[in-house]
């Protein structure tokens, strides 16, 4: 709620209904159970799939809703060090309590309801594998979107709306490639201009995670969750916010850079630490006109000296509480960044940074020149288009935006059922 409130239309009063929605759907689905949950859900395509056949969900032996076919992991998914990693994951499933908290299974679960109570001529297809080329315009009215599908391109009109929700990332690709960005930049690309709206895919945020590791005594097995504790706080000086969080991991982990140069130990644990506001801006671009030329991110990841310097004291406070006398028993020795300082530990700094995967802010609401929405998440200049997901928020949250997307998702859903006069269902 805090991180929204300097929304127009996200204040406090305004968000905690929307909040307390989102509570009542995990609730439904608590109380329906995993059966209702995989029946509602094989209604999904799921993108990770092998040829072509719908997601196949199973009830695992704890009661727990899981995949039938778990997907293999990429040797280079930068999420998955090792085989060890995903055996921990699938070891972590087996142990899972019976209980529902995930909130996208409560929205699916809501979301089959709501079919269920239907008129049995109503239907609604989820397409994976399709990608999204570009918003469809009449003049300045978004009629649609083009899609790239079971080898054709296809066009699918829309009956009141367009809202975009794929993040960070593909909302400013789809935006600039439909024409709506810098003018310059478009024309560059030969692209024909809609909209000319410069902050598109600017002011990219993202909090950097720098791991730091510590050998256990004696060997230990991976804990069950993995994530066993999370701390925020501040950095002392009239902060009335917390400028840093960690995550701690039962498990060592680095980056490629780190690894390569430190190893990791046989058993240990692990702090995932971030900087909850950082001063470092990036950006998305096109490298090309079509659909298929990939996007250019540029992170800028610790490009400001204050993100750096406070990377630094994220650290020096993490490896106080690793040694403190409560956590001694668990330490053998630090093994990064061991006892690293001056230039070694910045460079430790750079080499440990990677991403939470908390890009946002690409798209970011406001009233200045920059900005790309509303208060009521549409598009400046164009009709029928919306925004709904993390792009549109002007500045990242204090820690994870997932709750803070779920907000603006609900949020969208009220401006729709307003607007159009929708029903509730």
């Amino acid at each position: 709620v805090l991180a929204l409130s300097c929304l127009a239309g996200y204040s406090g009063a305004q968000v905690k209904p929307a909040s307390a929605n989102t509570a009542a759907r995990i609730a439904n689905a608590e109380s329906a159970g995993p059966e209702a949950i995989a029946r509602h859900a094989t209604i999904l395509d799921w993108p990770a799939k092998k040829g072509g056949e719908p997601v196949v969900l199973r009830k695992g032996s704890n009661g727990w809703t899981c995949f039938a076919d778990w997907p293999e992991t990429p040797a280079n998914d930068p999420m998955c060090l090792d085989d060890v990693w995903m055996e921990w994951m699938q070891a972590g499933m087996q142990k899972r309590p019976a209980k529902i908290d995930h909130v996208g299974l409560a929205y699916m679960l809501q979301g089959g309801e709501a079919f269920d109570q239907r008129d049995p001529s109503f239907t609604s297809s989820v397409l994976s594998e399709a990608l999204v080329t570009r918003v469809t315009f009449e003049g300045k009215r978004a009629t649609g979107v083009e899609i790239y599908h079971g080898g054709k391109t296809k066009q699918i009109r829309a009956g009141l709306e367009v809202v975009l929700s794929l993040g960070a990332i593909n909302t400013p690709k789809v935006l600039m490639q439909s024409g709506i960005g810098h003018q310059t930049e478009l024309a560059r690309l030969g692209i024909p201009v809609i909209q000319h709206l410069p902050g598109v895919g600017q002011n990219l945020q993202d909090h950097l995670n720098i791991w730091y590791v510590w050998e256990y005594p004696a060997p230990l097995p991976p804990p069950n969750p993995l994530n066993e504790s999370v701390m925020c706080w501040s950095s002392g000086n009239g902060s009335q916010r917390p400028d840093f969080f960690a995550c701690q991991t039962g498990v060592p982990i680095g980056s490629p850079e780190t690894i390569a140069q430190f190893g990791l130990p046989e058993s240990g644990w692990s702090f995932a630490a971030g900087i909850s506001h950082p001063k470092s801006r990036g950006r998305v671009s096109l490298t090309g006109p079509t659909p298929v030329d990939p996007v250019r991110i540029e992170a800028n990841i610790l490009s400001d000296p204050g993100d750096l310097e406070a990377a630094i004291a994220c650290v020096e406070r993490l490896r106080e509480v690793a040694h403190s006398l409560p956590l001694r028993q668990f330490v053998k020795r630090g093994f990064m960044p061991g006892n690293l300082k001056g230039r070694e530990l910045k460079n430790l700094v750079r080499d440990a940074a990677t991403t939470y995967w908390h890009e946002t802010c690409t798209a970011k609401m406001g009233r200045d020149e920059m900005s790309v929405v509303d208060a009521r998440l549409k598009v400046y200049g164009v009709e029928n288009l919306r925004i709904a997901d993390g792009s549109i928020m002007p500045r990242i949250t204090t820690a994870n935006p997932m709750a803070p997307c779920v907000i603006i998702g609900e949020r969208a859903a009220e401006a729709l059922q307003s607007d159009h006069r929708l029903g509730t269902s």
